[in-house]
């Protein structure tokens, strides 16, 4: 049995690669939207493509890591 710090570690390391590929793809698919001549699709391709790059990287690469650490029960 690991400990969290140690858990999170190997967890990170062996699904960051997935879960940013799945975002990054996921935002193209989005930002594809852009293309078209309708200006509401613009505007929601855009910005669905900036929060699922936000939650890729910043919520789930750094918040969510942060915040299992800061309330561990293993302290």
């Amino acid at each position: 049995m690991h400990k969290v710090k140690d858990a999170l570690e190997i967890a990170i390391r062996n699904t960051g690669g997935v879960i940013s590929s799945a975002g990054i793809i996921l935002a193209a698919t989005f930002a594809a939207l852009t293309t078209m001549p309708i200006a509401d699709l613009f505007v929601f391709g855009f910005m669905v493509s900036i929060g699922i790059l936000i939650d890729t990287f910043l919520v789930r690469g750094m918040l969510l890591p942060a915040l299992i650490l800061f309330f561990e029960k293993d302290k």
